[in-house]
Order: structure tokens, then sequence, then C-alpha cells
């Protein structure tokens, strides 16, 4: 005989009704349950005294005996199939608080930059753990919209046509949310990596002229100049290289750049000898 079913959602208080109809009869409950999980009453009435987890057990195999007084069977044991509905009563939860990720600052509109993914323990067979995910706040704040988040797939990419000039970094708090509107969030924080597109540019075309006195020694500065660069200060896209191109054919000048600064001193390494 297949096993009667019976659908119960949290917090149900009656799992059902049996009624044996003729000569008196008593009934009990066996299974593998906890303790005073179901009981049956005098008149039958099979009641839930706690509530049910479906995460923890989604069903549940009752036996429901039927006796008389005196102890003698009456009829074999109804069986009771009782199935835990799932009531989405569990929030969506990213498997970390916190993201680091980079994106270059020449990333164009539609970059992506990092998938986040929330799990939810509800039912996977039921629309209760579909996930939503929006972007909510982004630290600084822009005029325009520099980043989105793809509302199915949680997959964050590039709004703007470009991260030029942009702030060094952003953090973005990201949400997931389920049809109830059971919620959590994570923080993702972005670093614009910089790039080299930006040329050193000296503040002017020509410098001196410069006076060397005759008897000046080998490693005098006869002056000292430096190229800006836009790029990020101190990175290797902001470091400047310098070469004497012309007018130095006998090696007469050498060329010390300070890394710190990009300040390049022109200095004496060679005197003519009379």
């Amino acid at each position: 005989m297949r096993p009667h079913s019976v659908n119960l959602q949290d917090n149900s208080s009656q799992a059902g009704l049996v009624k044996w109809s003729g000569s008196q009869a008593e009934y009990s409950l066996e299974g593998e349950f906890p303790e005073m999980l179901f009981t049956i009453s005098m008149d039958g009435v099979i009641s839930l005294n706690a509530p049910l987890d479906r995460e923890t057990q989604d069903q549940f195999q009752i036996s429901i005996v039927v006796e008389r007084p005196d102890g003698r069977e009456i009829a074999k044991p109804v069986e009771l199939r009782v199935m835990v509905g799932d009531a989405n009563d569990n929030r969506p939860t990213f498997p970390q608080a916190q993201y680091h990720t980079v994106v270059k600052e020449l990333a164009h509109r539609g970059t992506e930059i990092l998938t986040v993914q929330a799990a939810d323990n509800d039912d996977p067979k039921t629309d209760n753990v579909r996930i939503f995910y929006r972007l909510v706040v982004q630290i600084p704040e822009t005029p325009r919209a520099l980043f989105r988040v793809d509302r199915d797939s949680g997959v964050i990419s590039v709004q703007a046509d470009s991260m030029e000039g942009t702030a060094p970094q952003y953090t973005l708090t990201i949400t997931a949310e389920d049809a109830k509107g059971l919620n959590s969030s994570c923080t993702v924080v972005v670093t614009v990596q910089d790039e080299n597109n930006n040329a050193p540019v000296f503040s002017q075309h020509e410098y001196g002229p410069y006076h060397i006195p005759e008897d000046a020694l080998v490693g005098t500065t006869v002056t000292a100049v430096v190229a800006g660069d836009a790029d990020v200060r101190g990175g290797d896209s902001w470091q400047v290289n310098y070469r004497l191109e012309s007018g130095n054919e006998e090696d007469v000048f050498t060329l010390a750049v300070d890394r710190h600064t990009n300040e390049v001193s022109l200095v004496l390494s060679k005197v003519n000898a009379e």
C-alpha cells in the first residue's frame, strides 16, 4: 500500500486526521522523528508540536497504529508521508563579506571586472531561490555611473565610457535579494589600475644659457629640470627616462635622475685637459 502524503509548511499545527469507523480504537504513532514532534489524539487528530525546517529534514515517514483498548491490533498500520514545503525563510548570503578587484584605467564600457554570487538555502525547485542583484552605493560618488551589476548574474562591469581621470579606488555595496525581499549585502573594493597613457612634458622648450667655470670639477651640476607626467605619481607609468640626444658627442655631460621627483640633473662628467 502506498503511503498517504501530507504537505506541511512551516508553523503548521495539524498534520492530518484519521478516524476508525467501527469499534472503539486507540491511536499511536511510530516512525523516525524527534519525540513529541508529532502526536495523535484520542480522536485521531495528528498534531505538529514544533516548527519544521525543510533545510534540516524535508519529509517524515509516520506509521499510524490502530488498536483496541486491550492492545489487539485492529488493522495494519497506515503509512503517512509528511512532506515539508519551502516557506522562503532563508535570505540569500554571499560567501564572503568583501571582495577586491582591479579595473584598468582605459577599460571601456561593458568590461567585466568581477562576478559576485549569493546562495539561498531554500528549495532549489522553487522560485524562492531566485536572486536579484543591485548596486546600491558607490563611494566616492560620481556624477555619472561608473559601474553596474547585472540583475540576474551578479556580473559587475564598467558602465562609464572610460575610467580615465577617475579616483584611484572605489567601494561598491552590492545587495542580493530574493522574491520575498529577504536580502544581504557585500562590499566590492575596485582599484583603478593606472596605465601609461600620458606623455611626459617639459615646462618649456628651451633652458639656459648656462655658464660653467673653467675650473669646474667633474660632478658639478650644470642645471636641473623636470618633465611632468600626469600618470599616477610614483607608479611605473609616472617614471620618466631621459637621454641626451645631441650636443654631447664627446661625453662631457651625463644625466642623473631623482626617481622620487623625476628631476633630472645635467652633470659635468669630463673636463678638457690643456
